[in-house]
């Protein structure tokens, strides 16, 4: 059990199988991430301690975000082509896209600029 093999053995004989558990995990650690990010937004607005002071400005970098979410989810649903045989191209893609946009807000919040 103290290997990743045997763990991953474990999980599977006695729990679930482990893509099973991944479609538990995922929801699972997404729904705390957005609650966290909201109460550290929370907390930061009424302490007065971000550099952007109103709440729709604060908000402002998520609508870019957001969009880009429903455009990336929504595209390989309503491809005609058989775009998942390879997911590896959509993975990259949108991992490397989402890695930029995090940045954009990390340096919208801690500097002045838009």
């Amino acid at each position: 059990i103290l290997t990743p093999t045997g763990f991953k053995n474990f999980i599977a004989d006695n729990i679930c199988p482990f893509n099973q558990l991944l479609y538990i995990i995922i929801p699972i650690g997404f729904a705390g991430a957005i609650g966290l990010s909201i109460l550290n937004i929370r907390l930061s607005y009424q302490s007065g301690t971000n550099r952007h002071n109103s709440f729709s400005e604060m908000m402002r970098p998520w609508v870019s975000y957001i969009i880009f979410n429903v455009l990336t989810l929504s595209f390989p649903v309503f491809c005609l082509e058989d775009f998942l045989s390879n997911p590896r191209v959509w993975t990259i893609a949108y991992g490397f896209t989402f890695s930029n946009i995090v940045c954009r807000l990390m340096i919208n919040q801690m500097s002045y600029t838009r």
